[in-house]
């Protein structure tokens, strides 16, 4: 099941007292968890609301990553 267009993968991993962790394409980051406002494509989650909130929340990214070529 695809829960966003953003996601490009997600492992809820509670099962085994782990977050969801939830991972964004390329060109979409989080950006609100940082200090110094650099991206992170990876984040861990308590709830489904909450990474939902997140993936939507989520911008535009031009990090060296995500200019890379595929």
């Amino acid at each position: 099941m695809k829960r966003h267009s953003k996601i490009l993968d997600w492992s809820d991993e509670r099962y085994m007292g782990n977050p969801i962790m939830v991972t964004l394409i390329k060109g979409v980051a989080y950006y609100d968890n940082n200090h110094d406002d650099s991206a992170c494509h990876v984040r861990g989650f308590e709830t489904v609301k909450q990474a939902m909130k997140e993936v939507r929340a989520a911008a535009s990214c031009s990090c060296s990553r995500c200019k890379l070529e595929d």
